[in-house]
């Protein structure tokens, strides 16, 4: 269910005018950073040797990205992080660095703690080609933001509103499988393009739905919109699930998964075509029983339940043995630098034997290029979704993504 979800950048407009400051005492890895840097587009790079004047730069200038090392000489990059935090500046970072991997993971999970945006993390010597792709992330979060209002704070009455002028519409992100590349699937996003204030993003409306009964009729519009897409496509040719996000207010409200159910027995689709993704959070709400009842009716219905988010919380294995899933997403923050961190491809490849061993399919959501592809498709096993695929979109474009996919698709040569 992971969105930056709601948008992708298209690399060939990168707007070039970021302003990027690169924080690195070594004279010579400054000088080649910033010289990579403007080869790649950028013209706007400053540099700092030391913490001190990497904080007093952005004290004046309006900085977009910082490149920092942690090694520095007067004081640590911990330390220049934590007081950029404090500063409530928004700004991207890529910790750029040579120590232990295993201390770069912990100062990341810090940056994401923080009100920073983590680009991502990069070994020195960092290469040209991961450095553009890091550079293209803050522009990705960019167009996100330009793209939703930040000012309209949507209440229960607008949301209510919303869905009589039947304002929202239904995006769809494609999941193809790692084996051999083939579309398997489709994830149902919601999408508030608000006559006024332009495209709210989900997660301004979504929490406060879920404090209302309104996230039922909320679930239910998706529902009813997911069904009808999937069946057209069915019509045309193409045989895959859609999943569909569900709340456990949604859950344990029987009248809103009988009229999911009936939704289903008046269509042209079948319940098996329908996949119910929870997260690890809503999984094991206080109404256990209640949850564990509907899912079984669910499932005893042919609806298939993935646990979303796999891997995040404490009672991951419980869940597993305790509600009848058939497929686990893997969180992002085990896809993100797979390729690269140890202790990422420790967790996939523990998750790739418990799923092979319990028969469940398996999703690694969050995949934005051809290198964390390539590693997992090593596995031969499940599915991939994310930026580097597909990204959301609107119902009519995608079996015009399909033909595209089929003729670049770099799965199908494995």
């Amino acid at each position: 269910m992971t969105e930056i979800k709601s948008t992708q950048c298209q690399t060939s407009t990168l707007p070039m005018d970021k302003k990027i400051l690169v924080l690195e005492d070594h004279t010579f890895q400054r000088w080649f950073l910033v010289n990579s840097i403007k080869q790649l587009g950028y013209q706007s790079v400053l540099e700092a040797s030391s913490g001190q004047e990497a904080l007093a730069i952005c004290q004046q200038q309006s900085i977009d990205i910082i490149l920092c090392d942690l090694e520095l000489p007067d004081m640590d990059g911990i330390e220049v992080l934590r007081k950029l935090s404090e500063q409530k500046k928004a700004l991207s970072i890529i910790l750029c660095s040579a120590v232990d991997e295993s201390v770069l993971c912990t100062v990341s999970k810090m940056v994401e703690a923080s009100n920073l945006v983590l680009l991502g993390q990069a070994t020195k010597p960092i290469e040209k080609e991961h450095l553009s792709q890091l550079l293209n992330k803050s522009v990705c979060f960019s167009c996100a933001s330009n793209q939703q209002n930040p000012g309209f704070q949507p209440s229960l009455i607008d949301i209510q509103k919303a869905l009589e002028n039947k304002e929202f519409s239904v995006h769809y992100q494609p999941k193809v499988c790692l084996d051999n590349g083939q579309w398997t699937g489709i994830e149902a996003f919601i999408r508030w393009p608000h006559p006024v204030y332009g495209m709210i993003a989900p997660n301004r409306f979504i929490p406060i739905a879920e404090q209302d009964d309104i996230i039922n009729a909320l679930f239910l519009y998706i529902a009813d919109q997911a069904i009808t897409d999937l069946a057209n496509l069915h019509k045309q040719g193409w045989q895959g699930t859609v999943a569909i996000n569900l709340a456990a207010k949604n859950l344990v409200h029987f009248e809103t998964m009988q009229a999911m159910v009936n939704l289903v027995a008046d269509s042209e689709v079948s319940s098996k075509d329908i996949v119910l993704e929870l997260t690890e959070r809503q999984a094991l709400p206080a109404q256990a029983e209640r949850s564990l009842k509907a899912m079984a009716r669910l499932n005893m219905k042919g609806f298939k339940l993935s646990l979303d988010d796999f891997g995040t919380g404490f009672s991951s294995l419980q869940q597993l043995d305790y509600f009848p899933f058939s497929e686990v997403k893997l969180d992002r923050s085990f896809v993100d630098n797979c390729q690269s961190s140890i202790f990422n491809q420790t967790v996939i490849e523990f998750c790739m034997t418990l799923a092979k061993r319990l028969n469940l399919n398996v999703v690694f959501e969050g995949i934005e290029d051809l290198e964390t592809l390539n590693f997992l498709r090593t596995f031969q096993y499940g599915s991939a979704q994310g930026f580097f695929i597909a990204k959301p979109m609107p119902y009519e474009q995608l079996l015009e993504w399909h033909q595209q996919w089929q003729l670049q698709n770099p799965i199908q040569d494995i």
